[in-house]
């Protein structure tokens, strides 16, 4: 892959990456759109629908996409002036705080999130969590009469994760969340994986900002368990210099284990030092 600073066509195709509700795509643009910016909004083509989405990346040439099928962005409708972002932010958070609203006197348990204009104001999707399906037809009733327009609403239910890739955040690594800032969120986050690194099952630290497990713990997952092919099983009987223990804990990354002693206690030993004991 190029880096973003070498854009020009004949290193390949130029492409981009674009968030079409909550989901991330990679899709391609014309050198006319070269200088998009994180934010910007753009029309594409997806599954055979005309859709909206905003830029999640910079612009950048990718020599080994040239004959994979993607999205096409539109030339005809994008901006990135920021009068006009923030003049539709603005749009957005009224038609927000107007839900809000609008559901509190339904009685409906519903957090809204955000909204997001098409740039051509033809449609406008609203996101919100809820703990169940919610019948919200009356809602939508009023938001039509609210915008009085010809504008398409459409609510949709996502969950915490998508919540989060949506409004972004800061993990408590102290960088931006992996799912905002790598422009994807894991198939699948088990226990398994806090277990299989060997770390401690304390809801603080492997708990992401959405309530749910942090996604960076799949992607080393593979890594860890390569890693850890050469270390025994939790609650094995080893030795370490002739002497018996049982291991409590592996650190692979450190190289380390962790042995429980008969008569000494506990102590953190090198790898090389552990054993098997023959059963």
């Amino acid at each position: 892959m190029q880096t973003e600073n070498n854009i020009t066509p004949d290193k390949g195709v130029l492409c981009v990456k674009v968030r079409v509700k909550t989901k991330i795509c990679t899709c391609r643009c014309s050198p006319k759109l070269k200088d998009l910016q994180s934010g910007d909004r753009v029309s594409l083509v997806v599954n055979g629908e005309q859709d909206y989405g905003v830029v999640s990346s910079s612009v950048f040439a990718c020599d080994h996409l040239k004959d994979i099928a993607m999205p096409q962005l539109s030339e005809s409708i994008f901006i990135h002036a920021e009068a006009e972002k923030k003049a539709l932010e603005e749009k957005e958070l009224d038609l927000v705080r107007f839900c809000k609203e609008r559901s509190q006197h339904y009685k409906l348990d519903m957090e809204f999130v955000k909204a997001e204009y098409a740039m051509d104001n033809s449609k406008c999707t609203v996101y919100f969590t809820a703990e169940k399906r919610i019948d919200f037809r009356e809602l939508v009733k009023d938001v039509n009469n609210y915008l009085k327009s010809k504008t398409r609403i459409e609510l949709w239910q996502i969950s915490t994760r998508e919540k989060a890739v949506l409004i972004g955040g800061i993990g408590i690594c102290g960088l931006e969340i992996c799912c905002r800032k790598l422009c994807r969120i894991p198939e699948t986050v088990s226990i398994r994986t806090v277990k299989d690194q060997h770390l401690e099952i304390n809801p603080l630290k492997i708990t992401g900002i959405c309530g749910k497990l942090m996604c960076c713990l799949t992607y080393e997952h593979q890594q860890y368990i390569e890693m850890s092919k050469d270390y025994p099983k939790i609650g094995k009987r080893v030795l370490v210099n002739e002497k018996p223990g049982i291991v409590k804990n592996c650190n692979v990354l450190k190289g380390t284990i962790t042995v429980e002693f008969e008569e000494n206690g506990t102590m953190e030993v090198s790898r090389e030092l552990v054993t098997l004991k023959e059963s």
